[in-house]
């Protein structure tokens, strides 16, 4: 044959070559309902599918049948061989598995260590008091709790330190006359200490401080008066230059005083702001610059009037504004008041009014105070409150629960809450009076008063263990 007689076979062998590769296993005919490539899967536009389409549920199998694929091949079972372990599972408290999938074993799983902090026999004012406090709580960078403790049976001072093996050791700081109500307590970056409290006797504001192996240093900040043992009501913590800060008010003028350590180791004294009544219990909390936010209250019009004030004051410019949160009656006689900063630094203070107690929260937003009650349908809430910001910018407030008698907290993520009790206990006098702070995981440890019967009260230490719920 000639050449060209050649060429013709070999362009007529490629076209049966092709004719055959496209009639081969794999089906590509609109026309045809079946599948010919044996992958199970059925094309987008085609029932018959040539391993084109993305449909390989067969490549990445549903092995336990709970719904969903194994995450090896890129479902989200974490455990395809576990029907109990899928996203959205519940998390099985104490058996260190993650059943839901969030790479979190046990969180939401929360439950409480307590622990005693004084022997029995220990005294402090009867809850309904509002004006006496016994006892703060803050923590060591460490994460060791440090509990401030006013003794009412030897009006002194103490602190109790909590060592590893999980015991309590209570030592006198000051027992210079009637000292140590209402103490405030601080831990400072490097682990020093510092508490301020109310001398009944000589009405003055003290701070003892304490370095890691140290001994305590008292300083006075001087007379700020007092009647029927309410005065001062001061309140103490670190800027974050690990300098202490100290609000606390003269009683007979209503001046609100602000004290500030200085590098030398004294104190200056700044006076912010004055109201017309009393400055009653100023509570602060510092911005990210170090500015404080402080929330105090006032009776007015011969007692008819309570009156809730906010007062912001810039360190730098010296200048201050104050503000009013809440002004109207009180049916309880026993108010109380706590203030945050968030971490936005959206300022938030919480109020108690009315019988029975219902806990308000007031936002600061575009220069006016949003109010809204705190959701919690527990029974008969009591004081007193206290706020703080977690390490993640929400916040904690702690307050009480008559029904049963215990402690409890409520935490503000974005704008939804969620409750917890500290104790399930229904036990009368079972625990009141918190006092709480948050570790530096943002885990909380309460001090609360039990009291089973007159003559044995004991101040105790609650720890959260196990992880809150993972968003």
């Amino acid at each position: 044959m000639n050449r060209i007689t050649w060429r013709l076979v070999a362009i007529l062998l490629a076209l049966v070559g092709l004719f055959v590769m496209g009639c081969g296993n794999g089906d590509d005919d609109d026309n045809d309902d079946n599948d010919n490539d044996n992958d199970n899967d059925q094309a987008d536009d085609d029932a018959a599918d040539d391993d084109a389409a993305d449909d390989d549920s067969a490549e990445c199998p549903d092995a336990d049948g709970d719904g969903f694929t194994d995450a090896t091949c890129g479902g989200e079972d974490c455990n395809d061989a576990d029907d109990t372990i899928y996203p959205g599972a519940e998390d099985v408290c104490g058996d260190s598995i993650d059943q839901d999938c969030d790479d979190v074993a046990d969180d939401g799983c929360l439950s409480w260590e307590v622990e005693a902090v004084t022997d029995p026999g220990f005294t402090c004012t009867d809850s309904a008091n509002a004006w006496i406090k016994c006892y703060s709580i803050a923590f060591t960078p460490d994460g060791d709790p440090v509990v401030a403790v006013y003794d009412e049976t030897n009006f002194d001072l103490q602190v109790g330190i909590r060592s590893a093996k999980g015991e309590w050791f209570l030592e006198t700081v000051d027992s210079d006359g009637e000292v140590g109500r209402d103490p405030s307590i601080d831990v400072d970056s490097t682990g020093r200490i510092g508490v301020a409290y109310y001398t009944n006797d000589t009405t003055e504001i003290r701070v003892a401080m304490k370095s890691p192996g140290g001994n305590w240093k008292i300083s006075s900040l001087g007379s700020v008066g007092g009647f029927m043992d309410i005065g001062g009501k001061p309140y103490l913590r670190f800027n974050s230059n690990d300098m202490a800060q100290v609000a606390g008010y003269k009683f007979l003028t209503g001046e609100v005083d602000y004290w500030q350590e200085t590098a030398a180791g004294g104190w200056e004294k700044k006076r912010p702001f004055q109201q017309s009544a009393y400055g009653y219990g100023p509570v602060f909390d510092l911005d990210s610059q170090d500015h404080p936010g402080l929330v105090w209250q006032n009776e007015e019009d011969d007692y008819a009037t309570r009156a809730f004030y906010f007062g912001y004051w810039n360190l730098e410019t010296e200048g201050g504004q104050v503000s009013t949160i809440y002004s109207g009656p009180d049916p309880s006689g026993t108010p109380y008041h706590s203030f945050a900063f968030d971490g936005a630094d959206t300022p938030h203070a919480f109020y108690a009014l009315g019988l029975p107690m219902q806990i308000s929260m007031a936002t600061y937003v575009d220069s006016t105070w949003q109010k809204s009650k705190v959701p919690d349908d527990s029974s008969q809430l009591t004081g007193p409150v206290e706020a703080r910001r977690d390490p993640d910018g929400n916040l904690w407030i702690s307050y009480g629960s008559d029904y049963p008698l215990t402690p409890r907290l409520g935490h503000l993520v974005g704008d939804t809450w969620s409750f917890i009790d500290v104790l399930d206990n229904t036990a009368s006098q079972y625990g009141k009076k918190p006092s709480f702070n948050l570790d530096a995981d943002g885990l909380p440890g309460v001090v609360y008063y039990y009291q089973p019967d007159i003559m044995n009260g004991q101040l105790m230490y609650a720890r959260m263990t196990g992880i809150p719920e993972v968003d």
